[in-house]
């Protein structure tokens, strides 16, 4: 009987390669999945330093009045202690036909969040303050404003509003 000189892989040699190849296409997956994240994390930021400067643009121009509008959503957090707050958020038509307007000829684009999940981007007017902002208010005469926005999983230092669970969408506010 002759003996087999044929050279090859075994059964196992394969299965250990595809195992290994899985793992590691599972880890760059994994990866990318958070880039991703990240990446749109600072496009939030970039996104909403580019609507504070529209609006100190538009105060500016404005007598230092920063935009509101009657057609606004009302939004009562707590009637009794802070009474009703004028906001839109981009996800809200008035973002389009009532706040874009404003300040578009102050930029380009007014942008909106890149998943406008699970939070969009908030425009607050507040004439009377808010308490998650403190910087917001009444200062100098002037009314303020607070943006507001969420990440998914970048942690920034800037002024926080909430942290989510592990670290996740956390809600942030930049004021004047």
């Amino acid at each position: 009987m002759k003996a087999s000189n044929e050279k090859g892989f075994t059964l196992i040699e394969l299965l250990v390669v595809i195992a290994i190849i899985g793992l590691l296409s599972s880890v760059i997956v994994a990866t990318l999945s958070t880039a991703r994240a990240k990446s749109r994390d600072a496009r939030r930021i970039s996104d909403i330093r580019e609507i504070q400067k529209a609006l100190e643009l538009y105060a500016d121009d404005h007598g230092g009045l920063y935009p509101t509008s009657a057609s606004f959503a009302d939004y009562t957090e707590d009637a009794g202690a802070l009474g009703a707050k004028k906001y839109v958020t981009s996800r809200m038509t008035e973002w389009d036909t009532v706040f874009a307007p404003l300040i578009a000829a102050y930029m380009k684009t007014v942008p909106k969040d890149p998943l406008n999940d699970p939070w969009p981007y908030v425009y607050y007017y507040l004439p009377e303050g808010h308490v998650a902002c403190t910087s917001s208010g009444v200062i100098d005469g002037m009314t303020r404003y607070t943006l507001v926005f969420s990440t998914e999983v970048s942690n920034f230092d800037l002024q926080q509003i909430s942290a989510g669970q592990g670290g996740s969408q956390a809600r942030y506010c930049m004021t004047p």
